[in-house]
C-alpha cells in the first residue's frame, strides 16, 4: 500500500510530521482515522481500467517507493572503535554522514580524528575514526545499491509481463535485501 498526504495527493516516503518520525509501515498497524489524524490516507486503488502501459507504470512507481522505504528502515553493521555498532539507511543519517566524509575528504585536518558520532540505538557518542566514517559511508552504499538492483529486478520483471492482470498480481514483497 502507499500512503499519501491528504491534503496534496503527493506519496508519504517517511518525512517527518510534524516534527515526529512515524514507520514507514503505519498503515498496517493505524487506523483510517489515526492515520487521517496526521494528514495521511492509503491511496485509493484506480478504478478506472487502465492499459498495459499505464499498469506498468503504476506498479513500477510501487516498486521504487517500497525501495526508498525499505532502504530507509534497513541498518549497516560497522565495526567501529572496537566493536560491530549499528547505523540507520534513513535519508538523514545518510546526508550526515556523507556530509562528514565528504569534509574528511575535503579537508581532513579540519575534521578532529576520531570524531564523536552517535550509531543507531545508542545514547552517547562513539569516538569515530576518519577511515571508521569511510567504513560507515561505503558499507551504506552497498546496502543502497543492493536495494537499487532488487528495485531494477522488479521493474525488469514488471515490464516483461503482457497483461494488465499480470501486473496488477505481480508480487513485490520478495527479493529485497534483509
Amino acid at each position: 500500500m502507499t500512503l499519501e498526504y491528504i491534503a496534496t495527493g503527493e506519496t508519504w516516503s517517511g518525512e517527518s510530521i510534524n516534527e515526529t518520525r512515524h514507520p514507514l509501515n503505519i498503515e498496517f498497524h493505524w487506523s483510517t482515522a489515526a492515520l487521517a489524524a496526521i494528514g495521511l490516507r492509503v491511496r485509493a486503488a484506480s478504478a478506472t481500467p487502465i492499459d498495459l502501459s499505464a499498469a506498468k507504470a503504476e506498479k513500477i512507481a510501487e516498486a521504487w517507493a517500497l525501495h526508498e522505504r525499505r532502504f530507509a528502515e534497513a541498518s549497516v553493521a560497522v565495526n567501529v572503535a572496537g566493536g560491530i555498532r549499528l547505523y540507520s539507511c534513513d535519508a538523514k543519517t545518510r546526508e550526515n554522514i556523507l556530509a562528514i566524509v565528504g569534509a574528511i575528504v575535503a579537508a581532513p585536518t579540519m575534521v578532529p580524528n576520531p570524531r564523536p558520532y552517535t550509531p543507531k540505538n545508542y545514547a552517547q557518542p562513539v569516538d569515530t575514526t576518519h577511515d571508521e566514517f569511510k567504513a560507515i559511508y561505503l558499507t551504506g552504499l552497498a546496502k543502497g545499491d543492493a536495494f537499487f538492483i532488487a528495485y531494477a529486478t522488479h521493474k525488469a520483471a514488471i515490464n516483461a509481463l503482457t497483461s494488465v492482470e499480470a501486473v496488477a498480481a505481480y508480487d513485490l514483497s520478495t527479493g529485497w535485501p534483509a
